[in-house]
């Protein structure tokens, strides 16, 4: 009767097994899935996150590449102007 009161509560346990992870393999998929060659609604995310990371970079380098030719024109205007 009095058993519950004064049982110890121990935690919950997480069952997690850990499957193997392939670098490369992924890497082909994703790569497949840039091409089109693998097309599934599944993949329509992964297909859309690549794209905007790519996205990323291409907007940075035209960004420094900018910087890089106004910079370069400060400099030739403070040259002509001295």
């Amino acid at each position: 009767m009095f058993q519950g009161l004064f049982r110890k509560q121990e935690p919950r346990k997480f069952n997690y097994k850990s499957r193997y992870y392939d670098q490369e393999k992924e890497n082909i998929r994703k790569q497949k899935i840039l091409n089109g060659e693998e097309d599934t609604d599944v993949n329509f995310g992964d297909r859309f996150h690549q794209k905007v990371k790519e996205n990323r970079k291409s907007t940075a380098n035209s960004l420094r590449k900018l910087v890089i030719m106004l910079a370069i024109l400060a400099l030739l205007l403070y040259i002509l102007w001295t």
